[in-house]
């Protein structure tokens, strides 16, 4: 499965998307459309990580098959908006040097598109700009990958031109997972799968395109059906969200934050941690995965609570985490919490902590979802809450 869970995009200082919450099948095809400058680009930039964008996962995580996006171990493969070749470039040259297609299969491709086989030896500026666009789509398209991360492939195609382009699509998604943008229904109905309407930083529905476009759940899918159009307001910033994926439920005390290094440099987040007051960073994954040495260098030491993807921690983990927190936060020492996405368990670990602190369970749930929307995923975590609360009333 393709998992989106309590995605932020940022570009540069800027918050593009948040929340993002979104499935599809591994494999298959998951078509995501919206309004012009909905932020559909930046959500597929965020994902690809390419070395030289500013627009990045800020927090939440990203998966396929239960492997991050960004541990390295799934092939991704990104076709940016409006590609096309270098026109100052030889084709044969470009094609083969660049994008590992051979002049053969590149001749084979121009010949199937009704141009002139021979052309490949010309300068792609000689082309024509259909064909040009045609042959780097394809060529991304050639690339071995697990994840297709597709930025309107079938832009400024001709009928013909466009029709080959989802063919490839096609393949693709019977053996991979096809993430694709795409401004035209046409594409949508042509290649089913699932729809995801994105609109005001935010998933606002996501099903099967055929009961997307027949049936559509939302207001927002109701409107972006008719009209073809969802023009809703971009996402503000939240208190205490910052670019380097950390989010407090009290600055400088308690911080919720994704696994250092899995969105952001994990040098810089610890730093920040340090000077914000933090000297202790909790982690909630079942083993530590990471380096100690940020850190170290940061001053910051490491405590470890070992809890399963989506489940709780037990009340005797929930007891000893929050005697230690406590001892911690009455010297005014901060304490962050992660797990690998920064939501379920990170945010079931802070809520514990505020209500042994005194909060009722549903003022700590409501203080830590203000902070990270999202957090505290699944029922087991929101249960685990209310329990804790009720057992270790009369306590304190």
């Amino acid at each position: 499965m393709f998992q989106l869970q309590g995605v932020e995009v940022r570009r540069g200082n800027g918050m593009v998307a948040r929340d993002v919450c979104m499935r599809g099948d591994h494999p298959g095809i998951l078509l995501v459309v919206g309004a012009g400058g909905a932020g559909k680009s930046s959500l597929l930039m965020a994902l690809a990580r390419p070395a030289d964008a500013d627009t990045r996962v800020a927090c939440g995580y990203a998966c396929l098959g239960g492997a991050d996006l960004a541990s390295g171990k799934v092939r991704t493969v990104w076709l940016p908006q409006h590609a096309r070749l270098d026109p100052a470039a030889v084709v044969a040259v470009q094609m083969q040097e660049c994008h590992g297609v051979s002049p053969d299969v590149t001749a084979t491709w121009i010949r199937e598109a009704g141009g002139n086989p021979a052309d490949i030896g010309l300068p792609a500026g000689r082309l024509s700009p259909g064909l040009s666009r045609l042959l780097r789509r394809l060529a991304a398209m050639a690339q071995p990958g697990d994840l297709y991360l597709l930025d309107e492939p079938t832009a400024d195609l001709d009928e013909a031109h466009v029709e080959r382009l989802r063919q490839r699509v096609r393949e693709l998604s019977a053996r991979a997972t096809v993430v694709m943008v795409t401004h035209n229904r046409r594409d949508c109905l042509a290649l089913g799968g699932h729809t995801a309407l994105l609109a005001g930083g935010r998933i606002q529905e996501c099903a099967p395109t055929a009961t997307f476009f027949s049936t559509p759940a939302t207001t927002a899918g109701r409107h972006y059906v008719q009209t073809g159009y969802c023009n809703l307001s971009p996402p503000r910033e939240r208190s205490g969200a910052g670019a380097d994926g950390l989010w407090w439920v009290e600055r400088g005390l308690l911080c919720g934050m994704s696994r250092p290094g899995l969105v952001n440099d994990p040098d810089q987040q610890c730093r920040h941690l340090g000077d914000a007051g933090v000297r202790t960073l909790v982690c909630m994954e079942e083993r530590r995965v990471y380096p100690l040495e940020p850190l170290k260098r940061s001053g910051l030491a490491f405590h470890h609570v070992p809890v399963r993807d989506m489940a709780a921690p037990t009340f005797d983990q929930g007891v000893a985490l929050c005697r230690f927190a406590e001892g911690q936060l009455r010297q005014n020492r901060g304490l962050a919490v992660h797990c690998r996405g920064g939501l379920g368990r990170t945010g079931t670990a802070l809520a514990a902590i505020l209500a042994w602190m005194g909060d009722s369970a549903d003022r700590a749930i409501a203080r830590v979802r203000a902070a990270r929307a999202g957090a505290i995923q699944s029922p087991v975590q929101l249960q685990f809450v209310h329990d804790f609360a009720s057992r270790i009333i009369g306590w304190q």
